[in-house]
């Protein structure tokens, strides 16, 4: 509690924990533990005077706290003081102000005049440990003042979605670390081999993402220009698949690629504008070719309905650039083209046995 008695601290033991750093006749500030998550932060808990003369130590305290602060800090309660025209009705004008609100718009009442005095502020690092924050202004109750509650409840962040990245590709150990995850589980179907293979893979490109290469800044001169070359050579090949930057080696590509658009938006435009109009003068198409116009000769209906074969497969997956965007599991064209002596066979059965069942693995959905 405060001196003149306007604030009275209370805390559950069991689940903070607070220790009072100052204490005046304005404030209560202090550190607060969140037991449940081990989280410390600081929290000042305001209740300012009426006149704007006898708040200038409360200021003064303030100033001097967030200059002294590197941990989150919040600051709560009653500021007897409004930073908007519009979060007051009645009284004198004040002057305009920035402030964020959430909640009650108006926080206190003598039935006469309404104003927002009540607030939640914190710093900059408070959303680093608390990035779930809301500030709720409830309904008003017995007292003038409208309740305001602050939770922060825990929600796991989302983990990063794992990328392959072609230059891991370069590095000595790649293909033994992908043959000994293909070693495992051979047990079940192609497809589950190729699910749990890419799961293991997962799991062991952290290490290779962690230590790529070994930098040790004492080995011989030609080692460390030939690492040095290396390095900038991956570095690239990061950076054009993070970019797409392909179009740079191909000059004008760009100008032709529009280009080409103009002149298919053209022609399509074109014939939209033939829709529901009749032309005497054109030569009428003959029946004949329309009857044949949908119709497969009987050598290309039998050549559509043959299996593909394992050349067929790799056919359309070398095809796809690797600066692609990856497919759900983060796996792009590249590492099927850097492994495929490994992992080819493996990747043509599981697509064979998916286009030989009718249902979608479940987990593949």
């Amino acid at each position: 509690m405060t001196d003149r008695g306007g604030i009275i601290l209370s805390w559950r033991p069991r689940r903070y924990q607070f220790n009072m750093i100052l204490k005046t006749d304005q404030l209560i500030h202090g550190e607060a533990i969140q037991l449940s998550a081990n989280k410390r932060f600081y929290i000042t808990f305001v209740y300012s005077r009426n006149l704007e003369e006898q708040r200038i130590p409360l200021w003064e305290d303030l100033k001097a706290l967030s200059q002294s602060l590197e941990d989150p800090w919040c600051v709560l309660e009653d500021f007897n003081s409004v930073l908007h025209q519009r979060e007051r009705i009645g009284g004198i004008e004040v002057i305009d102000g920035e402030c964020s609100y959430e909640g009650a718009f108006f926080t206190w009442t003598n039935k006469t005049i309404w104003s927002r005095i009540d607030r939640a502020l914190h710093n900059e690092l408070w959303y680093e440990g608390f990035a779930y924050t809301h500030v709720h202004c409830m309904t008003q109750g017995l007292s003038n003042h409208t309740p305001v509650t602050m939770n922060f409840p825990h929600f796991p962040r989302p983990r990063n979605t794992f990328q392959f990245c072609d230059m891991w590709t370069k590095d000595k150990g790649f293909k033994d670390m992908v043959k000994h995850s293909l070693a495992q589980n051979q047990n079940g179907s192609s497809l589950k081999h190729s699910s749990r293979a890419r799961n293991n893979l997962l799991q062991t490109q952290a290490l290779l993402q962690q230590d790529p290469f070994n930098t040790q800044p004492l080995q011989k001169e030609a080692y460390s220009r030939d690492h040095h070359i290396a390095i900038n050579h991956l570095a690239i090949l990061l950076i054009k698949q993070q970019s797409k930057a392909d179009w740079i080696g191909v000059g004008d590509e760009c100008s032709r690629i529009f280009m080409a658009r103009i002149k298919q938006r053209n022609m399509i435009k074109y014939y939209k504008g033939l829709l529901g109009m009749m032309d005497h003068q054109r030569t009428k198409i003959g029946p004949q070719v329309m009857e044949l116009g949908q119709c497969l000769i009987i050598k290309h209906q039998i050549k559509l309905s043959q299996p593909f074969e394992d050349s067929d497969i790799k056919k359309v997956l070398f095809s796809i650039p690797n600066h692609k965007s990856p497919g759900p599991d983060g796996c792009n064209s590249g590492l099927y083209k850097a492994c495929w002596e490994d992992i080819g066979p493996l990747v043509c059965l599981a697509i064979k046995e998916f286009f030989s069942g009718r249902h979608l693995p479940s987990f593949y959905r």
